[in-house]
Parts: structure tokens; C-alpha cells; sequence
């Protein structure tokens, strides 16, 4: 069984392709608590564009809801991917970018003021998630 896994995986990776579109990405940043208890249910409206990270998205409400002690909008990274299929017809998806990504693209500005928010986060005691939205609107 794990043979045939390991040849379903390989299969999978080589007809995947990223391709960069024309859009840029909003991304959000949520400080989390490591003791749960200090969590609350934070609201982040989605209505300047299309949600990617869709488990914690409200459709009625277009918004995320998080179990975070802060947000902080970091605002549009200019760039964003779709992830491909080969040969598989309509098999095209918007994909979140991963936090490297997401700093790499960063502006000074953008860099500085998160890092200022982030200050009050200290990694012991929190970690920091990213939620994003397809900025096409």
C-alpha cells in the first residue's frame, strides 16, 4: 500500500505546475495564543476580494472568523499563484501563499509596521498565522 502511495505522490508532483497570475493577494496576520484560553473569536471582513484559506470563511458574512488575541492587516502583496493539473480539464486553483513568500513580497513599509505589531507576539507564548484574499475586486 505505501508503494502505491509513493507512486500516486510522484504522479501528483509532476503533473502539478504554479503558474503567477495577474492579481495581488491581501493577506491578514492573526497572533494566536498558545494557551488556548486567552483566545477569542476575532472577525476579518473578506469583502475587498475572494477568500483562499476557505475552513474559517463565513459566506453569508463574507468573513473569516479566528480563534486569535489579535489580527493585523499587512495589506496586498502583489503577487499570487494558481496551482495546475496537466491534463485534467478545469483543474485550476488559487493557492495561499506560504509566509516566505508572503515576507519576500512584503514592502519596507508593509515589513516595518507588521514587525511593530508583532513586537507584543513573542513566539513562547504565540504564533503568528497568515490568512489571505484574492484581491480581484
Amino acid at each position: 500500500m505505501d508503494d502505491i502511495v509513493s507512486k500516486d505522490r510522484r504522479d501528483i508532483k509532476r503533473c502539478l505546475q504554479v503558474q503567477k497570475d495577474s492579481f495581488g493577494v491581501r493577506v491578514f496576520a492573526v497572533a494566536i495564543s498558545k494557551d488556548h484560553d486567552y483566545n477569542q473569536t476575532l472577525k476579518i471582513s473578506t469583502a475587498a476580494g475572494e477568500p483562499l484559506c476557505t475552513e474559517v470563511y463565513d459566506l453569508v458574512k463574507d468573513c473569516y472568523y479566528v480563534n486569535g488575541v489579535s489580527w493585523f492587516e499587512i495589506g496586498i502583496i502583489p503577487v499570487n499563484y494558481r496551482l495546475l493539473m496537466e491534463s485534467v480539464y478545469g483543474s485550476e486553483i488559487d493557492i495561499p501563499l506560504p509566509p516566505s513568500v508572503i515576507r519576500r513580497h512584503m514592502s519596507d513599509r508593509q515589513k516595518e509596521d507588521f514587525n511593530v505589531w508583532k513586537r507584543d507576539f513573542q513566539a513562547k507564548t504565540y504564533r503568528i498565522e497568515f490568512l489571505q484574499v484574492l484581491n480581484v475586486y
